[in-house]
């Protein structure tokens, strides 16, 4: 007797959530049972996005590196297993398309060979100042926002590696940042509000 479409499913979705449970718990015989579960069908899925397949392999590596690193924060009752490693996924393609796009309008083709991921040290006393003079501040606030807006101000990054970085969704993340950045403006020095923007 055949089994339904949707009894496979949930038999797939289960052997992830397992697989990923694991990984949380940094089994790596674990995580590549992930990568072979899901890697051919997020690779067609990333391919057909950006239609290079160079790209798309960087794409991955990035993508599985963050799963990695979230799978601790992955709730099987927030969603299905595929859906939020796509998201991770996606995430990490469009920003990668943003750098690229970025480099192809504004930037010579020599600065390609430039080390953009070092940052200068005029930039990094920047970061570091802004995060000493926010300490008092941030305090204040709970923990998970703290961090979000130190991602999102001091270190740039998006709300989309916010939300993958904890494992929730891109407008969750935006949220903590606007409601986290709305409380600060009103106990930070007027200097500091041009840092926030």
């Amino acid at each position: 007797m055949a089994t339904s479409p949707s009894s496979d499913r949930e038999v797939a979705d289960a052997e992830l959530i397992a697989a990923l449970l694991r990984c949380g718990e940094g089994d790596h015989a674990s995580f590549e049972t992930v990568y072979a579960l899901t890697a051919p069908k997020l690779t067609a899925i990333i391919d057909n996005m950006v239609g290079n397949p160079h790209l798309t392999k960087d794409i991955l590596q990035n993508a599985y590196l963050s799963i990695w690193n979230s799978a601790a924060r992955y709730d099987p009752e927030r969603g299905r297993p595929f859906t939020w490693m796509l998201v991770i996924t996606r995430n990490r393609a469009i920003d990668l398309l943003r750098k690229q796009s970025r480099r192809k309008e504004g930037e010579p083709v020599d600065s390609a060979m430039i080390d953009t991921q070092t940052p200068r040290p005029d930039a990094e006393t920047k970061r570091r100042m802004l995060r000493e003079q926010l300490a008092p501040s941030l305090l204040k606030l709970p923990e998970h926002v703290r961090t979000a807006i130190l991602m999102h101000v001091v270190d740039g990054d998006t709300t989309a590696d916010i939300g993958a970085h904890f494992g929730v969704p891109t407008n969750t993340a935006k949220s903590w940042v606007r409601r986290g950045l709305r409380k600060l403006r009103k106990s930070v020095k007027p200097e500091l509000l041009k840092a926030l923007d």
